[in-house]
């Protein structure tokens, strides 16, 4: 690092304490290339905190910056109790306009820009809390050929709402659209190990994810059970009215995982499956 700032001022009267905390760092010289290509030359920091009137203290203007990274949010930390520790409330939003910076970190060919919204509760004690991201991304490149195909276009969002507390945890909801296709998810599971699933997903061409087998797909599942046994149901529709059912049960009675499926395939036209199978049909 070339040069460090760390300035800091604050007041403190009648039981009350706040001030302002702020970090610029120019020259950044990271040893390793992954790193410093994410962070860049320069990194800026800043917030604000306050004490409130019960006890807790409060965050606000948080504010990072690195390169076309940016970071801006706010938080409230609840008083402290030794029997419930305390809750976290939080809320964010960071812009990522170049997501090749951390290819090399992440070791993956990334491209693309993303947006993303956070806000939530977490309690570090007890675990419980819940979370709600929503994401956007534009020409999303992940080096993964199947989702690059449903994401590379253009635009795509993303948002994932989940709760967690002595119940178990509860997927309220997950979604992902894109112009090609979309997809949406819920499901819950409890402590003891009973669940439940349920997802859905449509694709406007199967070729944009397997070129041997384009035309519109969709997909629904369905699953429920306990820590011993889930039974589940699926069906999947592909081009030339073809469809594919399946029934079954997942078990896992003395620590070996064993299925018992049932599968009922309708194909009216083969030639469909040609390019899969590598041969006329």
């Amino acid at each position: 690092v070339d040069t460090v700032q760390l300035p800091a001022n604050g007041r403190l009267g009648r039981g009350k304490l706040g001030g302002t905390l702020a970090l610029t760092a120019d020259g950044l010289h990271a040893p390793d290339p992954g790193l410093a290509q994410a962070l860049g030359a320069d990194l800026s920091a800043r917030l604000v905190f306050f004490t409130q009137s019960d006890g807790g203290l409060a965050l606000r203007n948080i504010m990072m910056q690195a390169g076309d990274a940016a970071l801006r949010g706010q938080a409230n930390i609840a008083p402290l109790s030794a029997s419930a520790g305390t809750d976290i409330g939080f809320s964010g939003q960071s812009v990522l306009g170049d997501l090749s910076r951390f290819a090399t970190l992440l070791a993956r060919p990334l491209a693309g820009a993303a947006e993303l919204a956070i806000k939530g509760q977490l309690n570090p004690l007890t675990g419980a809390g819940e979370i709600i991201l929503d994401g956007q991304t534009q020409a999303l490149q992940t080096g993964q050929a199947q989702l690059d195909g449903l994401l590379a276009d253009g635009p795509a969002t993303l948002r994932l709402d989940v709760a967690r507390d002595t119940g178990g945890t509860d997927l309220r909801g997950l979604s992902l659209r894109s112009s090609t296709g979309q997809m949406q998810a819920s499901g819950a599971l409890a402590p003891d190990g009973a669940g439940r699933l349920q997802l859905a997903a449509d694709v406007a061409d199967f070729g944009r994810i397997d070129p041997r087998l384009g035309g519109p797909a969709r997909l629904t599942l369905s699953a429920d059970g306990n820590a011993e046994i889930w039974g589940f149901s699926g069906q999947a529709t592909l081009a030339g009215d073809t469809s594919l059912r399946l029934r079954g049960q997942l078990a896992q009675p003395r620590g070996s995982l064993t299925t018992d499926t049932t599968a009922q395939l309708s194909a009216p036209d083969l030639a469909v499956f040609a390019a899969l199978a590598g041969r006329p049909l």
